[in-house]
C-alpha cells in the first residue's frame, strides 16, 4: 500500500506508472539512498533486468567498500605524515624509507581509486550521472535517479543525479518515507 501511495504521488506529478528500485547501503549497513528506475507506463521488469539492477547495487556497494578502504588508507597516510614531520635529523634514513612507502601507498591508493570509480566513468556527480544515464538506456526507463540521505536530517533524501524523459533534472529533496526502496530494504526488491 505504501509503495502504491508513493507511486500515486509520482503518477500525479511525474506521470509515473512503473517503478523498480533497490536500497543502497554503506558498509556499516546504514542507508545511503536508492537506485531506481521509473516509467510513465506500467512495465513489468523481467527477472533478468531485476537481477541486473541488483548487480548494479552490488557493484556500487562494492565501490562503497573500496571508498571506505581508501578513507582508511588516507587516515593511515595522514598518521604516517605526522610521524615523518615529528622525527629528528637522526632519523633521516628512516624518513627516507617511510617516504618510499608513502609513494607506494599513493600508487596503491590511485589504483584503488581508479577501480572504485570505474576508470573513465569519473567519480562524484559524473559517476552517478553516467550510471543513471546508462540505467535509463539499459532498462528503457523514462526516469532514473540516485538519491542520498541528508546528513543533517536523515528523514530527507536528495537526488545526486536525476534523469527524466531525456533531460537532467535539478536536484530534488523529498522525505525518505516516500522512497519505495527504503520500504523494501532487506527484501529482494520492490516493483510497482
Amino acid at each position: 500500500e505504501e509503495a502504491l501511495a508513493w507511486r500515486d504521488r509520482w503518477a500525479t506529478n511525474q506521470q509515473m506508472a512503473g517503478y523498480f528500485g533497490v536500497p543502497l547501503v554503506w558498509p556499516d549497513r546504514s542507508l545511503f539512498g536508492c537506485l531506481s528506475v521509473f516509467n510513465r507506463t506500467e512495465k513489468r521488469y523481467s527477472d533478468a533486468f531485476q537481477q541486473l539492477l541488483w548487480q548494479f547495487k552490488a557493484l556500487i556497494e562494492g565501490d562503497f567498500r573500496i571508498l571506505h578502504l581508501l578513507r582508511a588508507l588516507e587516515t593511515h597516510k595522514a598518521r604516517l605524515e605526522e610521524q615523518v614531520v615529528s622525527r629528528t635529523v637522526a632519523l633521516r634514513e628512516v624518513n627516507a624509507r617511510l617516504e618510499g612507502e608513502l609513494v607506494e601507498r599513493k600508487r596503491l591508493e590511485e589504483a584503488l581509486r581508479e577501480l572504485a570509480i570505474g576508470g573513465a566513468g569519473g567519480y562524484g556527480e559524473a559517476y552517478f550521472r553516467n550510471l543513471v544515464l546508462q540505467l535509463t538506456r539499459l532498462f528503457g526507463a523514462d526516469h532514473a535517479l540516485v538519491a542520498v540521505i541528508d546528513d543533517d536530517d536523515t528523514r530527507q533524501a536528495r537526488t545526486l543525479a536525476f534523469y527524466s524523459q531525456s533531460q537532467w533534472l535539478d536536484s530534488q529533496t523529498y522525505t525518505v518515507d516516500e522512497m519505495p526502496c527504503v520500504r523494501s530494504q532487506g527484501e529482494k526488491s520492490l516493483v510497482v
